[in-house]
């Protein structure tokens, strides 16, 4: 035969291959072997890892994404259940006082006014013939004034920054506790 039926190539006289036929031919079935090898381990290792993640996010019992220590809910395995809306705090508008409450006695010659605004903004305590007192609302809306008091009854008024559309005003009794004899 002039051509090897293998390779292709011209054949020598004496019916053998060339040396560079004998070379060319002889590397092709051992790289074919490692490239065939190579790409066999490379299917299982996927195989093998797609295994593992199927069982893991299918296992019941299995803490879900997003949920550190939440179990899978009843339902068929690997079934992922909808997102769940968690709802935010409604946004807080404007000046409320939570503490203390309007008409409330007290004992003490000074109370700490406490109460919720939108944040960053500034709340103003009106005094009447004097400077007004200032204090700035955190970043959860939470805001507090100390405020000094009179015998009796105590008018506190107070409002977002210049805004008298937002004025909220309480009353404060202050009794003196009793002197003993």
């Amino acid at each position: 035969m002039p051509f090897c039926p293998s390779c292709g190539l011209k054949v020598g006289e004496a019916g053998e291959r060339s040396d560079a036929a004998r070379s060319i031919s002889d590397d092709r079935p051992a790289s074919r072997g490692r490239s065939f090898k190579g790409t066999i381990l490379m299917a299982i290792l996927l195989v093998a890892v797609g295994a593992i993640g199927y069982a893991l996010l299918t296992r019941s019992g299995a803490p879900l994404i997003g949920t550190p220590g939440a179990t899978q809910p009843p339902g068929q395995p690997g079934q992922v259940p909808p997102a769940v809306a968690t709802p935010l705090p409604a946004p807080i508008t404007e000046l409320t006082i939570t503490s203390p409450t309007d008409g409330q006695a007290v004992a003490t010659k000074e109370v700490t006014v406490i109460g919720m605004a939108p944040p960053g903004l500034e709340i103003t305590q009106d005094i009447s013939f004097g400077p007004d007192q200032h204090t700035t609302v955190d970043g959860t809306g939470h805001w507090a004034i100390k405020v000094g008091l009179n015998d009796g009854d105590n008018r506190l008024t107070f409002r977002i920054g210049d805004d008298d559309s937002t004025k909220k005003t309480i009353r404060v009794v202050y009794t003196p506790p009793a002197t003993a004899p």
